[in-house]
């Protein structure tokens, strides 16, 4: 009998294990593991990668406006806290597209 229940057992939703990329944001402020320290480094690494891209560009895809891009990146990083001195072309570009919802 507990086999047919373990077998109806439900996974994680997409809402569950999106939550749950982002917890390491938490920890930066406490001790930090170093497989806490290897995500944290790989995350800076990606807004380090998108500031770069944000040198020239008002917006990651469209010309004059946000296109499909801008609107997933801002969707992953709407939470997020952008520090404006490691990533003031990132930071920028986020509060553009805040500002223009």
């Amino acid at each position: 009998m507990l086999a047919l229940f373990d077998s109806k057992k439900v996974g994680p939703s997409e809402a569950e294990l999106k939550l749950k990329s982002k917890a390491f944001y938490e920890k930066v402020s406490g001790d930090l593991s170093k497989m806490d320290i290897n995500l944290y480094k790989k995350e800076e690494e990606e807004l380090d990668v998108l500031n770069k891209e944000l040198l020239l560009k008002t917006f990651l895809e469209g010309k004059n406006e946000p296109g499909a891009r801008d609107n997933e990146v801002y969707e992953e990083l709407k939470d997020v806290e952008i520090d404006k001195e490691r990533h003031p072309n990132l930071y920028r570009w986020k509060n553009f597209i805040e500002s223009s919802r």
